[in-house]
Parts: structure tokens; C-alpha cells; sequence
């Protein structure tokens, strides 16, 4: 029975990026066979590869949070900070 399950975040014993398993061969005699793993690089490219199973350990994911933009203050050149107001009509 494998350590893992596909959708594990993992990385190798020796450290690295956060992985993704993907998918794990099936054991062959009750030895673990690679596991298959996906993780993106520091400039994006989707990289995907396979381990040895003794090689991995799980971990936590780690999720950036996502940058906010602020869209109720806008600086115009010259003019500095402007806020929009907005009020409902009088009906």
C-alpha cells in the first residue's frame, strides 16, 4: 500500500519545490515503483517528472495569498489622489 494518494503535496527528502502527485505506477511485487509529480518554477513553467517513492516525504501546500488591488483610490500625475464617491439618486 502506497504512502501516497494522487493530489498529495510532497517534496523531496533533500528539499525543493512543492510537488503535486499526479500518478503512481502500480507496485510490482510489493515494491513502490516512481511516483509522478508536477510543480511550477519560480518563472512559471510547468515542470512535471518521476521519483523514486523512498525519495519523497509529504508535506503541507503552501497558498499565496492573491494581491489585492485597491480600486477606490487612484492617483492621477499632477493632480495626487482622487477618491470616487458614488450616491444613490433621491428617488
Amino acid at each position: 500500500m502506497s504512502k501516497f494518494i494522487i493530489g498529495d503535496t510532497v517534496q523531496l527528502n533533500s528539499g525543493g519545490p512543492i510537488m503535486t502527485i499526479v500518478s503512481i505506477e502500480n507496485p510490482v511485487n510489493n515494491i513502490e515503483n516512481d511516483v509522478s509529480c508536477m510543480w511550477f518554477e519560480e518563472n512559471g513553467s510547468l515542470m512535471r517528472d518521476s521519483f523514486p517513492h523512498d525519495s519523497l516525504k509529504k508535506v503541507a501546500a503552501v497558498v499565496e495569498p492573491k494581491k489585492a488591488e485597491s480600486q477606490s483610490v487612484k492617483t492621477i500625475p499632477n493632480i495626487g489622489p482622487m477618491r470616487c464617491i458614488y450616491s444613490a439618486p433621491n428617488d
